[in-house]
């Protein structure tokens, strides 16, 4: 059983972005773009590159969000 079983994660994407730029994922860098993160489902505080505007994601259980900034 991996992560995701039972669908109670989603994903989070950062195709679009800048390549290089770091992503952070409720205040923890999780890598770099372009990237996907397998993440539980709900909202996020996310941030693309240290000086990107946070943001609030709200990823569905089963699904997919793309952020490019």
């Amino acid at each position: 059983a991996g992560a995701g079983a039972g669908g109670q994660s989603g994903e989070l994407s950062t195709e679009g972005a800048a390549a290089g730029r770091r992503v952070y994922i409720d205040d923890r860098v999780m890598g770099q773009t372009p990237a996907a993160f397998t993440v539980p489902c709900g909202a996020h505080k996310v941030q693309v590159g240290s000086a990107g505007q946070p943001q609030t994601v709200v990823v569905p259980c089963g699904g997919r969000v793309v952020v490019s900034r």
